[in-house]
């Protein structure tokens, strides 16, 4: 389960660990929340059915719940596992409602932080923390620093937060020379530039605030031009 299939990073996780997870030993079926799809057809693609609960919003709840409820109850799962607040939370109701014998969540942010507190609220903190201690067995911090966080907002014994880094499919970065020198001289970078280039919404947790501090850092040492592009 998943908040939405939008355009994102857990989303592209997702569509990663259905690409490499074996499917001798895995049955999958993708459930998400809000209605941005527009990575449904990737997943589709790899013989995978998904569905949408047909929730518009988060405030939902009653819906998201019946609805959860109802899948759960007819596929049966050995397994649920959450990512993104809404799934988390739903899916983790849902699968106590319906008896699921194995809840995970992976954590993809840290639960609180002054930077992120304006997206976190506390009713949201309360629900996200509460669910997670007690309707998940296990949580999956994507990072050494999530996992701290979780175990100090949440109050969960360590035993019960892994850490699983994100995995990256390389085959989708592999370099073209031809490319690549086509692609700088277009955005005006010189061979003999440092070229920088972040790929995320420009919001507080995404911190391009300290990249352009250490672009600036980075300059003043190497003493040659730095291109850096958000």
């Amino acid at each position: 389960m998943i908040e939405s299939l939008g355009v994102g990073g857990a989303e592209r996780r997702l569509v990663s660990d259905l690409t490499w997870l074996d499917r001798d030993r895995y049955t999958h079926q993708v459930v998400f929340i809000l209605p941005a799809d527009a990575m449904r057809r990737e997943i589709e693609a790899l013989g995978i059915p998904t569905e949408w609960i047909g929730m518009r919003d988060l405030r939902q709840w009653q819906l998201g719940l019946f609805r959860l409820r109802a899948l759960l109850r007819q596929w049966r799962p050995h397994i649920v596992h959450t990512q993104v607040f809404g799934a988390d939370v739903y899916g983790r109701l849902a699968s106590a409602c319906a008896r699921v014998p194995v809840v995970l969540s992976t954590v993809q942010t840290i639960p609180f932080s002054q930077d992120c507190a304006r997206f976190y609220s506390t009713k949201r903190w309360w629900a996200d923390r509460l669910t997670a201690r007690w309707l998940t067995h296990r949580l999956i911090a994507v990072s050494d620093v999530v996992k701290e966080a979780l175990i100090r907002e949440f109050r969960l014994p360590p035993a019960r937060v892994d850490v699983i880094p994100n995995g990256v499919d390389l085959r989708r970065f592999q370099p073209r020379r031809s490319t690549r020198g086509a692609i700088r001289a277009a955005l005006g970078i010189a061979a003999s530039d440092f070229g920088v280039l972040n790929v995320g919404r420009l919001i507080p947790e995404k911190n391009q605030e300290t990249l352009i501090r250490a672009c600036g850092t980075l300059l003043s040492v190497r003493g040659s031009t730095v291109r850096l592009l958000l």
